[in-house]
């Protein structure tokens, strides 16, 4: 059943995606290779020297507390391929927001100022997330934090020194609370969509974040939250007759629950895409 609800969320998600008009966040699925990370100098826990930190992410501020606070890092290569269907085939990147174990807390998030939308027209918000959530027997051994993953939209305002801040709060959601949040860890899903409209000014203050706080005597696994595919696109921005007609002459593919591609399904439930369009079919 948890596979099929993930099918379902990806369908769903591939439908928004690829039948909408151009995405409105600047490097909304991590591909621009213009990022910078490094290892951290001073770590005593990490001798094999791999956990790398972001410095810079094009089109995003970083908001970690500190290295010793958590982080966030790109992650690259054939583990990450799209795979055609919940994220496009050349998609090599995704986001990993790391944080600590040891009596630790976390508060890493990424945000960005999305500009140039139309005042008082409908936008839809989305992205692709994972996380590691606590199994019952880790939190009966004292593992127990308090989770929050999430996302906010807000009116963009400035603070005293004229950087620009998150203002009144547009839309939200913690998404720990979400249904298909089991123990352990699940695979991606959409985070949305969620529709807003656009402030006056035509900005929004977009903000993504992984914050926890741990319990005494943590002494488990650290906590994480994979994302990619961030996008704001305008519902109406690709539905009219010509998209129609593009997804209608488009060749029909079908996958099987776990996202594999079927050149001759039958006798099973099946995802069915063509084109833009993409729906769950019992064969």
């Amino acid at each position: 059943m948890k596979k099929i609800l993930l099918l379902a969320a990806a369908a769903a998600y591939a439908a928004g995606v690829y039948a909408q008009g151009p995405n409105m966040v600047v490097n909304g699925n991590f591909e621009n290779p213009a990022y910078e990370q490094s290892i951290p100098s001073g770590y005593t826990w990490d001798p094999w020297d791999k956990q790398n930190y972001l410095t810079v992410l094009p089109g995003w501020n970083l908001s970690t507390g500190g290295e010793w606070n958590g982080g966030i890092e790109v992650l690259t290569g054939d583990d990450w391929i799209g795979d055609g269907f919940t994220r496009p085939e050349d998609d090599l990147n995704v986001l990993r927001f790391i944080g600590f174990n040891d009596n630790g807390w976390t508060n890493v998030a990424i945000t960005q100022v999305v500009t140039g939308l139309t005042p008082g027209t409908s936008y839809d918000f989305d992205y692709l997330v994972a996380a590691r959530f606590p199994t019952a027997e880790e939190t009966a051994n004292n593992w127990a934090p308090d989770p929050n993953f999430g996302y906010a939209i807000a009116e963009v305002d400035k603070d005293a020194e004229g950087n620009e801040i998150a203002g009144k709060e547009i839309a939200s959601a913690n998404l720990a609370s979400n249904s298909l949040w089991e123990n352990g860890s699940i695979d991606m899903f959409n985070a949305g969509p969620v529709s807003f409209e656009a402030p006056a000014d035509g900005r929004v203050f977009v903000r993504i974040y992984m914050a926890n706080t741990y319990g005494d005597k943590n002494k488990k696994d650290n906590l994480w939250m994979l994302c990619d595919m961030v996008s704001i696109v305008d519902p109406n921005g690709d539905t009219g007759v010509e998209a129609a007609v593009a997804t209608e002459n488009a060749p029909v593919e079908y996958f099987n629950l776990q996202g594999l591609r079927v050149a001759n399904p039958e006798n099973g439930i099946f995802i069915r895409r063509q084109g833009s369009k993409v729906s769950k079919v019992v064969l």
